[in-house]
This record gives C-alpha cells, structure tokens and sequence, in this order.
C-alpha cells in the first residue's frame, strides 16, 4: 500500500439544496488534495461556495455525492456519531463571531470542547486549559467572563478552544474579519506559529492578504475551483 501524506481528499463533491425545480447547487465537482502540516486559504466571494466547503471538509454537513477522505478514510459515509466523535479528536475550530458562552469565564469555555466530548476529569482538563491559556498570553485572564473581553482576546479564547483537544487540523472562517489590524495580525501569528508545528491549517478568508501567506490558496466561484496556488 502506498503511503501517502494527505489529510484531505476531496473526490467530486457536489452539495445541492432544494428539490426539482428549485435546486441550488452550492458545491458543484470539487476535488483537491491537502497534505498534512499545509497552511490553506479558501477564498471567494461571498456566495461562491467557499463556507459551505469548510463545512463539508468539517464534517458540519455532508455531501449530497462525492468522496470526502480524512487520513484515507471516507468520512461521507460514517454516521453522525462517528463525524461527531472525529470532530472531537482531530479538529478545532476557529469562528468570526466567537461563539463564546458571555457569563462562563475563559477557562471554562476554553475546556468545554473536552467536557462536551467526555474526556478526562475536571482537574486534568483545567490542566490542559491552563497550559493552552499560557500558549496564546491569556492566562491571567482565566478567571475573567469572557463578555469582558475585547475582540481580539475573545478570538485569543477561541483559539486556546480549538487547540486544548490537542488537534490535527484546525479550521478557521473569517479568523481576523471582525478584528482591527493590530489584533489581526497577533491572531494571524498564533495561527501560523501553530501552523509551523505541524497543525494544519484551513482558513476561509476574502482577505487576499492574508491567503497568500498560506501555502495553497483553493478559489471557489460559484460552486466550482477556478485555481489552485
């Protein structure tokens, strides 16, 4: 068997809305490959496509046909318990609008992926929280409500969340659009710092800044690829 260094394989994937005559095909033959440790930008514009690709490659929804591979293993076809169970054990997340619990404080909503998932004790995962915290220069904050956060700290949480399951491949929709360019440059360096340990990464991103500083940039226009950098 032929080793390969994939992480990703998108085979012809097509996601269509609707039914009959009133069908929307949001995805229309998309096929790429990314290799394990790779920094990619989905770019386009709004409508293109591209979010809707992000949550397929998640395992957020599922392909109306086409192959979806995670390190060789055709993710379509499992169930939603076994996507939600590798969501929890392979993937973080990173989200524009935070999605953060206002009245939990940082430590707890940056452990709650672990709680959520069943791991560990509340001690181990306090541990493991601490020592994310530490990582993205929010620890003495981790008492703090995260409703009293700024944007960029609150985005800092966001990122401590999705790294405390210790993760394969991190994704990250609009990372910096709600931030100003002070803040969005602290939060492109983390991503990329971690980018550079061996984390891939998957950013969905109009800016086209920041997706030239990726490794591969994939462009979705109206459902299809129109390059790959």
């Amino acid at each position: 068997m032929t080793k390969t260094n994939s992480i990703i394989e998108a085979k012809n994937i097509i996601r269509t809305y609707g039914q009959k005559d009133d069908i929307c095909k949001a995805l229309d033959g998309v096929s790429f490959t990314i290799n394990k440790g790779e920094s990619v930008a989905i770019i386009g514009k709004s409508g293109s496509g591209k979010s809707t690709l992000m949550h397929i490659l998640a395992c957020l929804d599922k392909p109306t046909s086409g192959e979806l591979l995670i390190n060789g293993t055709d993710v379509s076809k499992m169930s939603e318990k076994q996507q939600e169970i590798l969501r929890g054990e392979s993937f973080g997340f990173v989200f524009q609008q935070f999605f953060l619990n206002p009245n939990d404080t940082v430590l707890e909503n940056v452990i709650l992926p672990l709680k959520i998932n069943g791991q560990d004790n509340r001690k181990i995962r306090e541990e493991k929280g601490i020592k994310i915290l530490e990582e993205v220069d929010l620890l003495n904050k981790k008492n703090n409500k995260a409703k009293n956060l700024s944007g960029g700290q609150k985005q800092r949480v966001c990122i401590a969340r999705a790294l405390v399951g210790n993760p394969q491949i991190v994704f990250a929709d609009e990372p910096t659009g709600n931030l100003d360019s002070t803040n969005g440059e602290t939060i492109e360096k983390i991503l990329f710092g971690l980018n550079k340990k061996g984390i891939t990464l998957i950013l969905v991103t109009h800016d086209q800044e920041l997706a030239q500083k990726c490794q591969k940039q994939i462009m979705i226009k109206d459902g299809k690829i129109v390059n790959k950098l």
